[in-house]
């Protein structure tokens, strides 16, 4: 299977967000991606990560303090993970007036309002913008603190894929055209979730090599769709 990604709206959204984040400083350089598991949030994430300039990427651990939190943005933006605070402190303001970066925040739900107004006060004092994502409760947590909702230049939900775009995605990744009677039965069994859509896609690819095939088939299809996630 190619490196690829689903072309959606959702990423489009996604990337134009950063793009707006890292113009001109206005107060309000913080955003969210804010959707359920399995919507391709954390896929986008990390490739806008990979393919943009001044991006920084950190995924949010369950055990973290603030503290933690802010050494593993040290290290993502310098390499170096500081004992204390204010050293961590330090250093991010140094890498950030030598150039200014997004953070990403992946899976930032995970934090507590504690760390959420940590990651306020670097956007604050260092005119850091910031990209939080992750699934519903981020977005209770930041209604509940209008000094961080306040700072949202928007919020992004992820919506399940549609047909389109899996039909899009099996054309890049796999070089196959699938029927719309496939893709449909395809978009029942995954649900647009698309970490399943994922999976069967590499299902699909595994039986066409090991049958010497170069088209999608019904038999295929059925095969990769028996699991009983199917409710058409």
């Amino acid at each position: 299977m190619k490196e690829t990604f689903i072309p959606t709206q959702n990423y489009s959204k996604t990337r134009d967000l950063v793009n707006e984040l890292l113009g001109p400083v206005m107060g309000v350089e913080m955003g969210a991606v804010i959707g359920r598991a399995g919507r391709g949030k954390t896929t986008a994430a990390q490739r806008i990560y990979a393919q943009t300039d001044r991006v920084c990427y950190i995924l949010f651990q369950e055990l973290w303090t603030p503290v933690d939190m802010i050494r593993e943005i040290g290290f993502s933006l310098a390499g170096l993970r500081p004992t204390r605070r204010d050293l961590a402190m330090s250093l991010i303001e140094s890498e950030l007036v030598r150039e200014r970066r997004l953070i990403i925040v992946d899976e930032a739900d995970r934090a507590s309002i504690s760390a959420l107004n940590a990651l306020r006060n670097i956007h604050d004092m260092y005119h850091a913008p910031l990209l939080l994502v992750g699934e519903e409760d981020l977005h209770r947590k930041l209604d509940r603190e209008r000094r961080l909702i306040s700072r949202m230049r928007e919020v992004i939900r992820y919506d399940p894929l549609g047909q389109k775009d899996l039909i899009i995605f099996y054309a890049q990744a796999i070089g196959v055209r699938i029927e719309a009677g496939m893709a449909q039965k395809f978009m029942a069994h995954s649900g647009g979730d698309f970490r399943t859509i994922l999976t069967d896609a590499l299902k699909v690819e595994r039986l066409m090599r090991a049958n010497s095939m170069d088209q999608i088939t019904q038999a295929v299809v059925d095969a990769v769709c028996k699991n009983g996630k199917d409710t058409k």
